[in-house]
């Protein structure tokens, strides 16, 4: 096709090109003047080179289905949006390292059924929709709910390849090594580590960037054995502090895998239920899942099932397997699956979502400073679920407010508001999304955004990938 690199497939339709001008969160971008598919990683080092012989912008795109958050809208004219979502294979699965190397197209509604085979699965965020790409989301640095196992916000990276936006093919971590991926796995190399070569993290300087300094081919990722053993319950609270607490002592010695906090609002929306009836839940609830794999796993599920209950009378706390006649397994079980919508749009049509980044420490004061905001303010009145989830073996935690909404409501003003109200009392948006786009850089001395035009200069030169993605860049 004239103009644009030959041998990949192309689509230049008014239909599809306009269908990623707008998504749920967006109505300002532009219509792309064509749509990608590469099928290899050799197709995108040639479209990637062909946009820097051209000066074309690209926006990378993984998954498929309703988008949000904006970050796959074309913020420029005439850009090239780069769909990678048919490059979904499993390239290598490896038990006994429980990692797998997967390419950037493979999402949630797939990854453990390629996995399975394997006695496998995947870590997943909270409940994600089943074509969100698994490497988008982990890249998105999306808060895994196994938080046993998050050491480190690049987890569960292995080795990747990436193209940079200057056409650079990258192997980076333990993929940084002499020969092709097919021959280092033949002589039984493991692609586990993330950082490398030498001191450099190119995996870890890439998260984040919402595709603006280039593009992941495939990535090592961490995985799960199934468990031979599972088992979940709830840990209930009028209040936060008591379930808060009991979630940070068993995170710390480690007795859970699944860790999270929801609120009545939030487990209600979960457990599909509808918001009708989230007064009869409880305030708070930890929900916690137990898991034994290889060893003893009937005796090492009894031990931590009976500390967890010695955590939760210590802190005061009520367990319990079930509310409302649903368990504890059921909602475990619900958390493996993915539907095609988001479940926050089951409710009442569309939502709004706020997260960051917060010590666990000062969190009820948070959720009490935006309380006290919305209960004077004009979304007096309307339901705000919490979700609380332990990061890095619970040193911080993600915190994430989410209100569903209809979607003609008119709720935005009253949203920024409330993320406003959360910057001045600490919150740390580490993910610039939807209302904290901008207000994420408002306190930036210029640091910020002298680092991230050193990365883009050393990345990608000329500027092609997602251009304008982040606030400090567009006002250049």
């Amino acid at each position: 096709m004239s103009g644009l690199p030959s041998g990949i497939k192309a689509d230049v339709s008014a239909s599809t090109c306009d269908a990623f001008s707008t998504d749920s969160d967006t109505r300002s971008g532009f219509s792309p003047r064509a749509v990608l598919y590469p099928q290899t990683l050799e197709d995108l080092r040639k479209i990637v080179r062909w946009a820097n012989d051209t000066r074309t912008p690209l926006v990378p795109v993984s998954s498929t289905g309703p988008r949000r958050r904006g970050d796959t809208v074309p913020r420029v004219k005439e850009a090239v949006v780069v769909d990678v979502s048919g490059m979904n294979r499993l390239v290598h699965a490896d038990n006994r390292d429980r990692i797998a190397i997967i390419e950037a197209g493979v999402d949630f509604g797939s990854i453990d059924d390629l996995l399975r085979p394997h006695a496998l699965r995947a870590f997943r965020p909270l409940m994600p929709r089943s074509g969100k790409s698994v490497i988008a989301s982990y890249l998105d640095r999306e808060p895994i709910i196994n938080a046993d196992v998050h050491w480190d916000p690049a987890d569960p990276f292995g080795g990747t390849a990436i193209i940079s936006g200057g056409g650079e093919l990258t192997l980076n971590g333990s993929a940084a090594l002499e020969g092709t991926l097919r021959e280092q796995l033949e002589r039984g190399h493991r692609h586990m580590v993330t950082f490398g070569p030498g001191n450099v993290d190119l995996t870890r300087v890439v998260q984040g960037s919402q595709g603006s300094l280039g593009i992941m081919g495939w990535a090592a990722v961490y995985c799960e054995r199934l468990p031979q053993v599972e088992q979940s319950i709830f840990l209930c609270s009028d209040t936060l502090a008591p379930v808060l607490s009991a979630m940070r002592e068993a995170v710390h010695r480690r007795i859970c895998t699944i860790a999270f906090v929801t609120d009545a609002v939030q487990l209600a929306m979960l457990l599909g239920l509808g918001l009708e009836v989230a007064e009869k839940l409880p305030a708070w609830t930890f929900c916690a899942t137990l898991a034994g794999y290889v060893h003893a796993p009937e005796r090492k599920v009894a031990w931590q099932r009976a500390d967890l209950e010695t955590i939760a009378a210590r802190h005061g706390t009520s367990v319990t397997t079930g509310v409302l006649e649903v368990s504890a397994n059921d909602l475990a079980e619900k958390l493996r699956q993915s539907g095609p919508v988001c479940y926050r749009d089951l409710c009442l049509g569309a939502h709004k979502e706020l997260f960051f980044l917060h010590p666990i420490s000062s969190v009820g004061q948070m959720i009490e400073t935006q309380q006290e905001h919305l209960a004077r303010g004009v979304l007096h009145g309307r339901p705000v679920g919490t979700y609380i989830q332990p990061l890095a073996q619970g040193t911080f935690a993600h915190v994430e407010r989410i209100m569903p909404h209809a979607p003609d409501a008119d709720v935005e003003s009253g949203w920024r508001a409330l993320a406003e109200t959360s910057l001045i009392a600490g919150a740390f948006f580490s993910r610039p999304h939807g209302v904290s786009r901008d207000l994420a850089f408002v306190r930036d001395d210029g640091s910020a955004a002298r680092m991230i035009s050193a990365a883009k200069t050393l990345l990608d030169p000329h500027n092609l990938m997602n251009p304008n993605r982040f606030v400090v860049q567009e006002a250049k």
